[in-house]
C-alpha cells in the first residue's frame, strides 16, 4: 500500500538519516558523495516514494549506517 502513511514514514526515514549523518562522525562525508546522494533521495520523493526509500537506504549503506526495510502497510 502506498499513500500518505508510506510518504510520512519515508520522509521520517530521510530526516533520521540526515540526523545520523550530520550528528555522527563527519569524517565519513569525505569518503562518499553524501550530498549528491541525499539530494537524489530527496528528489526521488517527487517520482516514487518507494524509490526514495531505496535511495535513502543506499545512502545509509554508503555511510556505514544500518538501512531499514519500508514498513508493511497492508495490515
Amino acid at each position: 500500500m502506498d499513500g500518505p502513511a508510506l510518504e510520512f514514514a519515508a520522509y521520517s526515514y530521510f530526516c533520521a538519516t540526515l540526523e545520523e549523518i550530520f550528528t555522527g562522525e563527519l569524517t565519513r562525508l569525505r569518503k562518499v558523495r553524501v550530498f549528491d546522494d541525499l539530494a537524489a533521495s530527496r528528489h526521488a520523493f517527487a517520482i516514487d516514494t518507494r524509490l526514495a526509500w531505496r535511495t535513502i537506504s543506499a545512502t545509509r549503506r554508503a555511510c556505514a549506517l544500518k538501512p531499514y526495510d519500508p514498513p508493511d502497510l497492508s495490515s
